[in-house]
């Protein structure tokens, strides 16, 4: 499922993110720690809003109904991580919609997670 072109991209303002590295960490008796990659894959998730209006309001529910409430990945996602909008594989875990301004500005708070590669 993309993510629509009408939807403004998401982490303009109040950019927050946490990584979760993908190494397994064993303690040893003596001598360094042992890290075995897991996958090739690692997570990175946080939290943005978006203000949006009627129609974007609504593609943005179309968005997620297709893509299974959160459950499957949405390409093309819009996220700003740091150096500019760029497009990620993510999913949208946790969506909150407040009212602006009334039958006119909602704003939409998301939670969301990308999966990105380990290029070696």
């Amino acid at each position: 499922m993309p993510w629509p072109a009408t939807l403004p991209a998401i982490m303009v303002q109040g950019y927050s993110a946490a990584h979760q590295w993908n190494q397994l960490v064993t303690p040893m008796e003596s001598g360094p720690q042992r890290r075995v990659r897991l996958s090739a894959h690692y997570l990175i998730s946080g939290s943005g809003s978006m203000v949006l209006d009627k129609s974007q309001v609504s593609d943005l529910y179309a968005v997620l109904d297709a893509a299974k409430d959160g459950a499957d990945w949405i390409d093309g996602v819009p996220l700003d991580m740091g150096g500019g909008a760029k497009n990620h594989r993510a999913r949208i875990t946790a969506l909150q919609i407040a009212v602006v301004v009334p039958r006119t500005t909602w704003q939409a708070t998301v939670q969301w997670e990308t999966d990105e590669r380990i290029i070696a």
